[in-house]
This record gives C-alpha cells, structure tokens and sequence, in this order.
C-alpha cells in the first residue's frame, strides 16, 4: 500500500515466486480462434447495437467488438431465445413476426421486434471472425423445425437431405447461397429452472413442467402436456394482458405451447402454414370469462350471438366472430384453453441435428460436425441419459456456474468475488466433470458475477474474476467459453434477466433512445471485463501445457491470488496468462521455461492493471481502465501488481521484426553497420524520470511505476551489453536532436 507523507514504496518482503511452465507436458487441445466469446442477445435490436433502419450493427459498436475480439458469440442468447421462432425472423423485416421473450408475462413485456433475425447474426458473425453457437429453441421447437435449420444453416443449395422445401436455397434467397457452417448447438437455456405457477415470468420449463412423468424427464423424451384453462395468447405477444379480448371482429388467439407449424412452399414462392399439420391433440375447449365457448368447424350457421369459435389444428389458432356470424368476446375478457400436445424432448431433437448433418456430410462429401449439448444442468440429465443408453446423442452439459452474490461492499465484496470463483464458479464445474462420462465435456456459455448490482461488476474486480476462472475453464475441457453477456443498458439497475453490470460492453442512452425497443441513439464504451478477452484473443495457442507455481499464496480467505496458463501456438511460440487476484500484494514473478530455452527471447507483454480494485470506465472516460503493452527482451523477471492481469507472449527464436520505430523515425536494420548488419543501442534515464514518465503515459500509482522500473535490468546490465547508449534525460525535443545526431552519424536515416 501506498505510504503516507510520499515516502517510496519498498518491494514486497517475499521473493521471487517461480511459474514454470513445460512445454513438453501438453494438457489439451483447444480452439484459440473460437473458445473465447461472448453471450449475445437478439432482442431490443441487439440491446441498441443494432440499426433496424440500415439493418446492420452499428460501427461504434462493431469496433469496440472487434477490439475484444471475441472468438464465438452465443445466439439468440440465453432465457430470451427459450421461445426463439427462427423460420419467422428470416426473409423481409415486413414479414417477419414479433418474438417472444422468456419471460413474456413480466409487467410491461411485449412481443419483441424481429429486425436482428438470424440472417443478421451470421452476417454480422462471418464478418467479424466470430464463430456462431446456436441455441435451439426447445420451448417452441420439435425435431423436424430443427432438422429444417441445420439444412438452413449448413446445407449447400439443392442438397435438401430431408425432402420437402430447399431451406439452403430459401437461404439463398435470403441473400446467403454459402452454408454458414454452425457446428455448436445448445438445446434450450437452463430449462431444468422448471418451476410450476410462474410460467412467463421466472420458469425455463414451459410446456415440461405439464408433463405428467416431470419436467426432467419431459425434457429428456418428450411427452404429453396437458393445460387446462391456459390464457390463450396474441401470435406476437403473450403477455397476458395483451391477450384479453379487444372487442374486435374477427379476433385470433393461440395455444401457446402448440408445435410450430412446419411450413411448406406456396404457390407464389412464399412460406406458408402447411394446412396438414397436427399442431395439438384433438378435444380443444375454449372459454371465455369463465364459459365455455362452442367450438364449430366453420362460423358459416353461426349467429350474431352464438358463443361459437372455430380451432385450426394445423397451428394451434382460435378464430372468434365478426359480430354477424358467431359472437365477439366482450372487452376485457380472458380467453382460455383446455388442450393436450405431444412434445418432442432433447434426444429427438438431438437426433434429427446430428442425422440431418450426417446426411448432408454423405451427400457432399463433407465431414461438417454437429455438436448437441443438453441445458439441464441437473445429476437427473446424466443418470437417466446412461440408463437409456442415449449417451450417443449428448456431447456434454451446459454449465452457467454464476457466482452468486458476493459478500460487503468495497474491499469485503471483492474480496468474496475471489472466493466465489472458485468455490462456486469452478467447484461447480468440477462436480459435472466428475459426473459425466469421459467423452462428455463441461460448456461454459454463461458465467461471471450475478446476480448484483453493485458497481464492482463493473469494475477491474469483475476482469480479474473473469481471467481467474475462464482459466479452469479451459482446463476443465468446456470447447467455448462464453461470458454473460456482450451487452446491456448503462445503468444501476437490473431486468428479469440481471443485473446490467454485467454486461462487457454497455450502452448509453441517448435523448431520443428506447431501451424498451432499443431504437434510437446509443453510444458504447468497453468495461475492463472486455479487456480481459482483448488480451486472450489478440493471440494464444492451441495447445495448452502444464504450469507450476513453485509457492501459492493466498487471500485472507483462503482464495489463491495467482493463477496461470500457458500455451504453445503452431509457429512454436508461448503465451502465459497470469493473475494477480490480491487485493494487496505485489507479486515478482520469474517465468521458468522447461522444454525449451528463453535466452534471447522477445517477450510481448499485455497489462490490464490499475490504481484500485473498484477502478472503471465510463461514458465521460472510456479508456480510465486499458490495456497497456511492452515490449522486452532477455530473462522474464517482473513484478505482476495487485489486481492485476497480464499476458506474455515468448518468440524463442529472439528476433524483431524488420523495422523498428524509434521516435518516429522508419529504420531499416538492415541498413545497421557492424555485428552482421546489427547495431545495439541502450536508452537510458534517470530512475525518477523514467517513473514520471510512466505515471504520465500509463495513469498507474507511483507504486506500480516504481515496481516495474525496479523488477527490470540495472542501467550497467544495458551499458555493458549495448554498442551504444543515448541518454534520454531532457525534454522530447532534447531527445528528438540526440536520434538524429546518432542516425546522421550512422548515416542510417531514410530520406523521404
């Protein structure tokens, strides 16, 4: 801690704390490119990151976007995709249809516009690098609409596996002839959160918990729902205030959990409602304020006053009168239905993904993957899927391994975040390995600090509780690793679906925003969690190696304050990730490499620091918290501050690029006189200048500054190793007229 009356911060007591890393001792394989991404969510035009009027994402956006760099993104998104009905946010806005949101019967929740529909996602996706992980709505879907989106998304034009309509070629249509290649699907979103009463507004089971067998089994086979007197619904709006009648003729509402028409080609090349469908069970009964209502086949004998209505079967519709043939219900009135429906479960869906995929590898001799992973996140899934001997149609378990609500405010809160990390966010994780067969793995597509609304989430404390467990997460096999979520309004409140803090990007409302539609004007900023992927993503292998702290310390809670990775890439160089998670202490750190020598290296390193643990940015200072970067050479032997998270990167092979920028002058090293061509030069300064100018460029406490200047090489070690020394000891334009002496000197400077 910083003393007072200024005095110069001493190094920490302890010595060198030894991470080795052995790069002859691989622990897995993953995808560098795909595994860190981020959870997004197709609703109120992407949370205002999307244009409904130019129907694209919004630059501001896309940059700070492609500055994470976020390898997969995770779509529709979580609870709000439960209900996600693809076929109807495709082709032209105009006819697309409003969707449903998870928790459709909240205060003030309506139908939600269409406008970031699915074409919009892979656009933007294949665009930005992004690997798309799909979650399929089991909500609303059954097996033959997910075998129809697998031929949507990864079939070529006229392939068509499953007969009927050409969906690649709808696709096409759509203005994509290219199969986007999707091989991640999750079958719905924490759906064992299957609460009976609260259907629309805290439950994830929907139509399960109304199975007789209950909601886990229901989840696993499938099997009849049966509802009485259920409120029926508008097509594009559940809410069940939305739903009482309006007195208007002609009125139509829905069975809400009747299976989603499949559709089939009309005459004039559109999609229609294929009329043959069987969409409920017979037996429909409908009744309006209490009194059942008779239900005809047509209003064609039907009165003024006749309280008749008609069922269409093929989707679930109840048609009322026009007031001259059959009765309009009175104003106000709630109309609800008693109907039983048979249900496909996980394995048939399951099933028809993988079959369709193998298909289409048979027809066009391809070898695509489908990888299916269950969202019941319950012992129930694992023990009942090996008791039917179904482990074939399961690739492994999502896992939303949330914190919970830490602890305190201030130094007690993140200090608990710490704790939670691992005792909830990792242990968790663990006991699902442990329970899954070992060809199953752990998917890691929601995580982070939830549910609080406390600006810490905000804040460099949720960063380094991201970098702490996204770690295990890789060792613990998860293939993505998704952080909830890319973004959320700027505020201090919360929704249905959590906290906004949580969100890495946040958007700020401008005078003319809606954050109920998310139309308007929004501006962007990244929190120091976006940061955190930054690092990740601007480089690391694929091939993940063993690492050891020779010593561990420990917060006072007995949460471990450093955790690493580390990595080869193919070209044979090395990435440690480190994590300083003491709220206290600075660590020194010496990098000790087995397998292969560091003498020479060039050694890249990313910072995420700063002066407290409560630290973020904001709309009036964006960049408060940022990554800084350095550049050395020779032996690693640093400092890694409090709260802090880095990440190196090792060239073994010890060369710089072929142009090197010094004070804004191009030299070409080839041009270097002596040693081969090369010429090595020491830029030295006084210690409390160099200091100064830290605290000037990087924004860091004195501390920091003086423990990174003292971890590096002495002056006399850069004297005696280098050709020549400059001193850098004046003002920039002192400086400036000492490089150009030297160049002249050399006559190595380019002439324009």
């Amino acid at each position: 801690p910083v003393t007072e009356g200024g005095t110069e911060p001493e190094l920490p007591s302890t010595g060198p704390i030894t991470l080795t890393v052995d790069v002859n001792d691989p622990q897995r394989i993953i995808d560098s490119d795909s595994i860190f991404g981020i959870n997004h969510r197709y609703a109120f035009n992407g949370y205002g990151s999307f244009d409904s009027k130019t129907m694209q994402i919004k630059e501001d956006f896309k940059a700070l976007y492609e500055d994470a760099g976020f390898g997969s993104i995770r779509y529709p998104g979580g609870t709000i995709s439960n209900l996600f009905n693809w076929k109807t946010t495709i082709g032209p806005v105009a006819e697309r249809k409003n969707q449903i949101h998870g928790f459709y019967n909240n205060a003030g929740q309506g139908g939600i516009a269409p406008n970031f529909g699915l074409t919009e996602i892979a656009t933007f996706a294949e665009d930005v690098d992004s690997e798309i992980v799909y979650v399929y709505s089991l909500g609303r879907g059954n097996a033959q609409d997910a075998a129809d989106l697998i031929e949507y998304l990864n079939a070529k034009v006229g392939t068509n596996p499953n007969g009927g309509i050409d969906w690649a070629a709808v696709r096409a249509a759509n203005g994509h002839p290219d199969p986007y290649g999707v091989r991640y699907f999750e079958i719905g979103n924490e759906m064992q959160q299957a609460w009976g009463g609260s259907d629309g507004t805290a439950s994830q089971g929907y139509w399960t918990t109304n199975v007789s067998a209950g909601a886990e089994t229901a989840y696993i086979d499938g099997g009849t729902a049966v509802f009485n007197q259920q409120y029926a619904v508008c097509e594009e709006d559940w809410n069940q205030q939305a739903s009482r009648s309006t007195g208007e003729a002609n009125m139509v509402r829905y069975m809400r959990y009747a299976n989603v028409n499949p559709k089939m080609m009309g005459e004039n090349g559109k999609l229609v409602d294929d009329p043959s469908f069987k969409a409920v069970n017979d037996g429909v009964t409908v009744y309006v304020g209490g009194t059942q209502w008779t239900v005809v086949q047509s209003f064609e004998g039907s009165g003024a006053s006749d309280k008749h209505c008609v069922v269409d079967y093929s989707t679930g519709a109840i048609h009322f009168g026009d007031g001259k043939n059959g009765a309009i219900p009175a104003a106000g009135q709630q109309i609800t239905v008693s109907y039983s429906v048979d249900r496909q479960g996980f394995i048939d869906v399951s099933k028809a993904i993988k079959n369709t995929m193998a298909k289409i590898n048979e027809i066009e001799g391809t070898s695509y993957e489908a990888h299916v992973y269950s969202s019941y996140e319950t012992a129930g899934f694992i023990s009942k899927m090996q008791q039917r001997s179904a482990n074939e149609w399961y690739d492994g378990l999502t896992i939303h391994p949330y914190s919970g609500t830490p602890n305190g405010t201030g130094a007690a809160f993140y200090d608990s975040a710490m704790q939670l990390a691992e005792n909830v966010g990792v242990h968790k994780v663990q006991e699902y390995v442990d329970m899954m067969p070992a060809d199953k793995v752990p998917v890691i597509s929601e995580y982070g600090i939830f549910r609080s609304t406390d600006p810490l989430v905000r804040s460099q404390t949720h960063a380094i509780y991201i970098a702490k467990v996204l770690m295990e997460y890789v060792r613990l096999g998860s293939p993505y690793i998704q952080k909830h979520c890319l973004i959320d309004w700027y505020s201090s409140g919360a929704d249905s679906l959590g906290p906004t803090q949580q969100a890495v990007i946040q958007a700020v409302a401008g005078s003319d925003a809606n954050t109920v539609t998310g139309e308007g004007t929004f501006t962007f900023f990244s929190t120091p969690s976006a940061h955190v992927f930054k690092m990740l993503n601007s480089g690391f292998g694929d091939t993940i190696v063993a690492t050891e702290f020779d010593s561990r310390p420990t917060l006072g809670n007995g949460a471990q304050a450093l955790s690493a990775l580390a990595s080869v890439d193919e070209n044979s160089n090395i990435y440690v990730a480190i994590v300083n998670a003491s709220r206290e202490e600075d660590y020194p750190i010496t990098l000790n490499l087995e397998g292969i020598s560091a003498e020479g290296a060039i050694v890249t390193a990313q910072i995420l620091t700063s002066d407290s643990f409560d630290a973020q940015n904001s709309p009036e200072d964006p960049n408060a918290v940022s990554v800084q970067e350095l550049t050395l050479s020779g032996e690693w032997n640093q400092v890694i501050p409090r709260h802090t998270f880095v990440v190196l990167k090792l060239d073994p092979v010890g060369e710089l690029d072929d142009s090197t920028v010094v004070s804004g002058f191009t030299v070409d090293r080839t041009d270097l006189p002596t040693r081969g061509g090369d010429v090595t030069v020491a830029i030295t300064a006084p210690e409390e200048d160099r200091i100064e100018r830290l605290l000037a460029r990087d924004g860091i406490s004195y501390e920091h500054a003086a423990l990174r200047i003292r971890a590096q090489k002495p002056e006399e070690y850069f004297r005696e190793k280098c050709d020549h020394v400059l001193e850098n000891n004046g003002t920039e334009e002192d400086f400036h007229e000492k490089c150009l002496a030297f160049f002249k000197e050399f006559t190595i400077m380019k002439k324009e």
